[in-house]
């Protein structure tokens, strides 16, 4: 009985297991229960936190530890006049004589960052920076991370010697330790004083020379994510750091390498973009998929970069990935086919609008979203006899199933406004007006923008009709549906029939 609860139980059945006289039921009902967050009922929330609470003083190390993580996991439903008691329970659990519990509080505290109180970050923060000395490196390293993830609770008067303390713990013994101090300095980036980004960026370079891979990746990735801190000077060498890291022997290196040179994208000297953009399709062509995505990727982030001899190379490396099979692989370079509009020769660009007609059909929810979406962005670069072709194809994608789909569609009815056929404008107007009455905000609201991106090309026995519907949207349930119509009816400011003014106006000036 007491396993099929646990298998598929009821947030409420699951917490009568938790008071089980079995150790290992109450911990399995613990850990199914935080399973749940979101969808636990408000009306037993505060019995559920208060039970997690009681669970940390249990007898069974395994249940207690199992309990402080719930509560990480479960920080959305903490009503807030349970915060504060949730929080000194914590910081009272990281000077356990147990590590394990020691780590797992640590590890709950930086899931709590939402909701932490301002008066009782300074405490928090003074807690874990004398925990990244703990005797056991498992807490010193969760200890880093949670302060990385506390970063805008950090006073002024403790980033210094947070910083100080940071450099030097990327010599501890612990490799663990180390990668988790990298990873804490990508997520610090914006908080570095500007006269410690030297010294942190040369060590981020030798942790990216570690021994182990552990370190090595979270150093690549910390890379990218301080690129406002890199001064001028060492950019090169911080590139060239990253093109060297592609070849690791190790996948989950070169995966954050992907991501890094897409972040370091616009500081990239001259002198070096076309290296930069060799190493990213070199590891495009790994056979790993957690390494082509990323790759794919980071080609669209940086298609500005391209030098005009590898446009063509690039935008067949793309084509070739989108028929990967994987669904991220094909997710992103469908994107990035979609951001490299100029980038595309004139000789591929009835090649890249047939295959994101394709795209179109892919069984995944994902592909198909960002192929409608790439369509809209790729509007000038579709050929003139491909242009119905597309039209027509937005207007079958229009009644998708998934939201996201029919959602880019809506947008891309507007991005496409002047590949749009005269004889299919009245079907496109009859379309977004569907749209607008979609179920989901997720689709009304770039519907109700693209009625403005549209402008003049609404038929003029269209616009009074288009009008009142954006009127209309102004009672929408969704702020952000109402505030996309508002903007709508400004951009068409001009076509608005005089009977309708006075009423659209009224919504604009409230809104502008």
């Amino acid at each position: 009985m007491a396993k099929n609860i646990l298998e598929g139980g009821a947030p409420e059945e699951l917490l009568k297991l938790s008071y089980d006289s079995d150790p290992s039921i109450r911990g399995s009902a613990i850990s199914a229960i935080s399973q749940f967050e979101d969808t636990i009922p408000k009306y037993i929330r505060a019995d559920v936190i208060a039970r997690l609470q009681d669970m940390t003083y249990d007898k069974d190390k395994q249940v207690k530890h199992r309990a402080i993580l719930a509560i990480g996991y479960l920080k959305n439903i903490i009503p807030s006049n349970m915060v504060k008691d949730v929080i000194i329970r914590l910081i009272a659990l990281t000077k356990n004589k147990n590590a394990v519990v020691r780590a797992s509080a640590v590890m709950s505290i930086g899931k709590l960052k939402e909701v932490i109180p301002k008066y009782l970050s300074r405490g928090i923060i003074e807690r874990l920076f004398e925990l990244a000395d703990d005797v056991d490196s498992g807490v010193r390293g969760f200890a880093v991370l949670s302060v990385g993830y506390l970063k805008t609770g950090i006073p002024y008067d403790l980033l210094k010697p947070i910083i100080e303390k940071f450099l030097a713990l990327t010599e501890d013994e612990d490799w663990g330790v180390r990668g988790s101090v990298a990873q804490a300095f990508g997520s610090l980036s914006e908080t570095i004083p500007r006269n410690m980004n030297k010294d942190v960026i040369k060590r981020m370079i030798e942790l990216s020379k570690d021994e182990d891979r552990g370190v090595r990746g979270p150093a690549a990735w910390a890379l990218g994510e301080l690129k406002s801190n890199i001064p001028r000077n060492m950019r090169g060498e911080v590139v060239e750091r990253l093109i060297e890291l592609s070849k690791d022997t190790d996948k989950g290196v070169r995966r954050p390498v992907a991501w890094a040179l897409a972040k370091i994208g616009n500081i990239v000297p001259p002198d070096m973009r076309k290296e930069v953009i060799d190493t990213v399709m070199e590891l495009g062509g790994y056979a790993d998929h957690g390494v082509k995505g990323p790759a794919a990727r980071a080609l669209g982030v940086l298609s500005v970069l391209i030098p005009r001899e590898l446009r063509e190379d690039v935008v067949k490396s793309l084509l070739t990935l989108t028929k990967d099979d994987d669904t991220d692989v094909r997710t992103h370079a469908t994107w990035a086919l979609g951001n490299m509009r100029d980038a595309i020769p004139k000789d591929l660009r009835e090649g890249v609008s047939k295959r994101l007609l394709e795209l179109c059909e892919d069984i995944e929810i994902e592909v198909r979203d960002v192929a409608a979406k790439s369509m809209g962005r790729l509007r000038d670069a579709t050929p003139k006899e491909l242009r119905r072709q597309t039209i027509e194809k937005l207007l079958e994608l229009s009644t998708d199933n998934s939201m996201d789909v029919r959602g880019s569609v809506a947008w891309s009815f507007g991005e496409s406004r002047l590949i749009i056929p005269k004889d299919m404008i009245d079907t496109i107007v009859d379309k977004l007006l569907d749209l607008t009455d979609d179920a989901l905000w997720e689709v009304r609201d770039p519907a109700a923008l693209s009625f403005g991106k549209l402008g003049d090309a609404i038929p003029k026995n269209r616009r009074k009709e288009v009008v009142k519907r954006l009127i209309k949207m102004d009672h929408d349930s969704s702020w952000s549906v109402k505030d996309s119509a508002g903007r709508a009816l400004k951009r068409i400011r001009y076509l608005i029939p005089e009977d309708l003014i006075h009423e659209a106006e009224r919504i604009i000036q409230e809104q502008y």
